[in-house]
């Protein structure tokens, strides 16, 4: 019996890698650079993520210097990757995004999704990618920078952190909760993931570099339900069914990059597609002119396929 191992199947590595990867099969021409941005949306109930995510917040913050994850990700991506010579432009700690399809204040996104998209792409042609989230107003952007800081230093300390993690509702301001969201929450509750991609009309070899600024832009947009429970749910299942159905698979066993499994071909036949199993759960797209194209994909009321 083989065994197959592939990595971050949830929400909202989903969404991230395989935003990137459509937008470079969109592209008409050469993508250098893509800047995605993450907007968590509640209902008028509001919403409360539940503690067994700030619990493993905890985990991660205080283990950051001794996790090894560089040393492992050097392993499995021994060779340095080469990215086009035109960086995505340096932003700041909080920045204002305003463009004419998203106008929103910003911040990184401290989740994986940057290094498995680089994961994904280590055997391809490599774009840079920068990865943010999104806030509705700028007081609300420095209020969660300011908690992020005091929670980073906080957590590496015994005696701070197990305050931390016994008072996940105070120590929060009711961010996370032990009980978690309600089912009125959670129906109310929806994402949006942004993907900006930048890059050049003309298409040059793989090896060869552009010069110049790019000249072209390319603008998608994942919407869907509520990322904790509603969109995960939906691409681990989707993942298992692209896993189970697909025919193309190496014998015996193998730890596979997301995007190389998601679009695994099948004997010649149309590539087994992750979003043909989240299609299941209904999908609508939107597309704009080729130059400023924006696409809008639906999934289990509205998750990306």
């Amino acid at each position: 019996m083989g065994v197959y191992v592939v990595g971050a199947c949830g929400w909202d590595s989903i969404p991230c890698d395989l935003g990137v990867n459509f937008l470079k099969e969109k592209f008409d021409g050469d993508l250098n650079h893509v800047e995605t941005f993450v907007q968590l949306k509640s209902g008028p109930l509001g919403y409360a993520i539940n503690a067994g995510t700030y619990q493993t917040l905890i985990l991660a913050f205080s283990e950051t210097a001794n996790d090894g994850l560089g040393k492992i990700r050097r392993a499995i991506m021994p060779e340095k990757i080469v990215k086009g010579a035109i960086k995505p432009p340096k932003r700041g700690t909080i920045w204002h995004m305003q463009e004419k399809e998203l106008d929103t204040w910003a911040m990184p996104f401290l989740g994986s999704d940057k290094s498995i998209v680089n994961r994904s792409q280590y055997y391809d042609a490599v774009v840079h990618v920068e990865t943010y989230r999104g806030d509705s107003s700028l007081f609300w952007a420095i209020m969660i920078a300011i908690w992020i800081f005091l929670f980073s230093f906080l957590v590496q300390y015994e005696f701070t952190r197990k305050i931390l993690q016994k008072y996940p509702d105070l120590c929060s301001f009711n961010m996370f909760k032990n009980s978690g969201p309600t089912e009125e929450q959670i129906a109310g509750a929806s994402f949006v993931y942004w993907f900006f991609g930048y890059g050049y009309s003309d298409r040059k070899p793989l090896r060869e570099q552009h010069v110049g600024n790019p000249d072209k832009r390319m603008v998608v947009t994942c919407k869907g339900p509520d990322a904790g429970y509603m969109a995960t749910s939906a691409c681990v299942l989707s993942a298992a069914l692209a896993l189970i159905h697909s025919e193309n698979l190496p014998e015996g066993y193998e730890i596979l990059a997301e995007r190389k499994y998601y679009l695994q071909p099948s004997r010649g036949r149309e590539s087994i597609r992750i979003w043909n199993h989240l299609e299941s759960f209904s999908k609508s797209k939107h597309l704009r002119n080729p130059f400023e194209l924006a696409v809008v994909v639906r999934l289990l009321s509205g998750l990306w396929v």
